[in-house]
């Protein structure tokens, strides 16, 4: 009986709020992530690391409607990371390709975000800036488990993008492109600071 009093009044409320022209709108968006992380060194180390893909999936809300502006309030799954190469050689000491390791560290990614539309017929373009807070949920490593288990529990940062709604009576979709550097640090210590830099290319459907 609870449940289904906790769901009417869910279904009042939004019913109530969406009558009232705050939210605007909602939907899911999914894509593609290229992530890097940057290892800065107090001394003189060459840590060789390159972008690693990964996964975005998210939903996302709008809400206000003041002529070309509305606000984004989002929550993403998104895996960050990066991959290091490790020099080898044969047995005569000649080198050999090196052996890749792909590391990934799992976040709950809170964007809140300014956007400001330009109203055409039916293919809308769109800019996106605001802050973003991370909450690191796991990570995916078999040679850096030191550093990873190290990490903060929450980073800040930033997001900024550009995108294209596309309008139909049937469906609404979107096509995105960000790029999300972090300002403070995921690791620290007095030996290396590593920090999260991420781009990201998401299609979404207003539903």
């Amino acid at each position: 009986m609870t449940r289904i009093t906790v769901s009417i009044g869910l279904i009042l409320l939004f019913s109530s709020v969406a009558h009232a022209r705050v939210l605007e709108g909602y939907g899911v968006k999914a894509g593609v992530v290229i992530a890097e992380q940057d290892f800065d060194y107090a001394e003189d180390f060459d840590f060789d690391t390159k972008n690693r893909a990964g996964l975005d999936v998210g939903v996302y809300l709008e809400w206000l409607d003041i002529r070309f502006f509305s606000l984004l309030t989002e929550a993403h799954y998104i895996q960050k990371g990066m991959v290091n190469q490790n020099p080898r050689t044969d047995e005569f000491g000649q080198p050999m390709s090196p052996v890749e390791h792909s590391n990934r560290v799992d976040y709950l990614s809170i964007p809140i975000l300014a956007k400001v539309t330009f109203r055409t017929a039916r293919v809308r373009p769109y800019f996106v800036l605001g802050p973003r807070i991370d909450f690191l949920l796991g990570y995916e490593s078999r040679i850096l488990k030191d550093i990873y288990e190290g990490f903060e529990d929450t980073n800040v940062g930033g997001t900024i993008g550009i995108g294209v709604e596309r309008k139909t009576k049937l469906l609404n979709m979107l096509l995105e492109l960000r790029y999300s550097p972090d300002f403070t640090d995921a690791f620290k210590n007095d030996a290396v600071k590593v920090k999260n830099n991420s781009f990201e290319i998401l299609i979404g459907l207003e539903l």
